[in-house]
């Protein structure tokens, strides 16, 4: 509670005036158009491809089965299973946040449509995912000391390395017409420079 209140505090220079002064900016262009949330929905296969910039891939399918595995495993620990829930939850909850069908809380929570675009909750979806997965990680390693854990997180970490390179992308070559106009903008500068 205390880290949340410092975190607001120290974002107090942005939000403040944004909130104080909301009456004299239009604020209703920045939920209208192409920066409505509406528009940027996906569906869970283009989640978890590798199609636009922030899809996920198909690895993290399996990093939101593993603490749903460890769970079921652990039942008998209530310590574990309450350690790994919150995390998950909440990681659920914002996938589901990007897709469509939660279009009734984009359209009934106040503040939400500011967010704008629905995948900008995958940063924090990753985060909860993360924390959940290395619980689940600790508490395996805890009952369980017969599993080869150096051969594990090798292996996690060659799985992460083929999906982050799986998700790159060959660079594009510039259009023509961005380049001449590019070229245009360097002689301008090198003409200005010269006056001076």
């Amino acid at each position: 509670m205390l880290a949340t209140m410092l975190g607001l505090a120290l974002a107090a220079f942005f939000w403040l005036p944004a909130f104080w002064f909301k009456n004299l900016v239009q604020v209703s262009r920045l939920t209208q158009g192409r920066f409505g949330f509406s528009a940027g929905f996906q569906s869970l296969g283009t989640l978890f491809s590798y199609d636009v910039f922030f899809s996920l891939g198909w690895l993290w399918l399996l990093l939101f089965a593993a603490p749903a595995v460890v769970v079921l495993l652990r039942k008998r620990k209530a310590a574990c299973v309450r350690l790994i829930a919150v995390p998950f939850l909440l990681a659920l909850f914002l996938v589901v946040l990007v897709t469509a069908p939660s279009r009734v809380l984009w359209e009934n929570i106040p503040l939400l449509p500011y967010f704008q675009f629905p995948w900008r909750f995958l940063g924090p979806m990753a985060v909860f995912l993360a924390l959940a997965c290395g619980i689940s990680v600790y508490c395996l390693g805890q009952f369980d000391r017969k599993i080869p854990w150096r051969v594990l997180e090798r292996l996690v970490f060659v799985l992460l390395l083929g999906n982050a390179l799986l998700a790159c992308t060959p660079a594009r070559p510039v259009s023509a017409g961005f380049d001449a106009l590019l070229q245009k903008k360097r002689r301008r500068t090198a003409i200005r420079r010269s006056w001076l």
